[in-house]
């Protein structure tokens, strides 16, 4: 497990990483927070952060508790890692816990990016979500 060792107020405190799942709601929570201040900070542009990232960051902080775990539980429970010893094992050990506790939450958070895009967004969306951008697009330059 990994720690990190901060001193305030001349008291030393140790501080643990905690697991993937927490780390993914209080990110999640605080999204519309971070982006503005990504934004503020030249982390990423204004005009990208306005576009595109103040709705999925406003967007991911709206979401409930239950409808959150759905989408990301939903979402690991159909990778798997191969293991040292040879065989596939699936990354959640149950529908509620990964199974490696070290995992962080940016890994976790790109797994269930790439098992959304193959299993929804590639055969569902992705040609939809490009040619109304594109409209989008065309429309703000005229």
């Amino acid at each position: 497990m990994s720690y990190k060792t901060v001193e305030v107020n001349g008291k030393t405190y140790t501080i643990s990483k905690m697991n993937a799942i927490k780390q993914f709601h209080i990110a999640r929570r605080l999204a519309a927070v971070y982006g503005a201040v990504y934004a503020s900070q030249g982390i990423i542009s204004e005009g990208d952060y306005e576009k595109g990232f103040k709705a999925l960051f406003s967007c991911l902080a709206s979401l409930s508790d239950e409808d959150s775990n759905f989408c990301l539980y939903g979402l690991l429970e159909c990778v798997s890692f191969k293991a040292e010893c040879g065989g596939n094992f699936p990354v959640m050990s149950d529908s509620t816990t990964p199974r490696n506790s070290e995992m962080r939450m940016m890994e976790m958070i790109t797994l269930a990016y790439h098992a959304l895009r193959f299993n929804v967004i590639d055969d569902f969306f992705l040609e939809e979500v490009k040619a109304l951008w594109s409209q989008i697009q065309d429309q703000e330059s005229t």
